[in-house]
């Protein structure tokens, strides 16, 4: 069953109110100024992302974008985007995604370097390897990111098959 851009819109909603993720700092798309929507909608309009749902601001005029069909960041004048069902892992970006875990370097990161509380990046890779950086406000609030990216596969499982 092939879901369509209205579900999936309401079901990111949803998510999003159901984890209190709204704030300064995240917002709904549609409840953006009207210049920053024009420029956002721009910078996108190459992305195919789909109903832009969910804004994310980070710092130093860094975004992360939910959208229907992908995800995308960027900042004022670049953007980049995945697709759900692309994705393969995800990290924090103090956290060491290529050491085994059971170096030296994992686990000082684990122990004592890895405080979600600072934490305000993720790192998506894809299947094919390439990954990019996502930004969100600092603290709890950037682990609602990969919370609707695993709905989002979900969601969307059967409509790339």
């Amino acid at each position: 069953m092939i879901k369509s851009h209205e579900y999936l819109e309401n079901r990111i909603k949803w998510r999003v109110r159901k984890n209190n993720a709204l704030c300064s700092k995240v917002l709904f798309f549609e409840t953006l100024e009207k210049s920053k929507k024009q420029e956002l909608t721009t910078l996108l309009a190459f992305q195919n992302i789909g109903v832009p749902v969910v804004y994310f601001k980070g710092r130093n005029k860094n975004w992360t974008i939910i959208g229907t069909q992908k995800i995308a960041c960027g900042n004022d004048i670049f953007a980049d985007s995945i697709s759900y069902e692309n994705i393969k892992n995800w990290t924090p970006y103090d956290y060491p995604l290529d050491e085994p875990k059971t170096t030296i370097e994992y686990l000082k990161a684990r122990y004592f370097g890895y405080l979600k509380r600072f934490q305000h990046k993720i790192i998506i890779e894809e299947k094919n390897g390439r990954r990019l950086i996502f930004y969100g406000p600092r603290g709890w609030k950037i682990y609602d990111i990969p919370n609707i990216i695993y709905m989002m596969q979900r969601l969307t499982k059967n409509n790339y098959e």
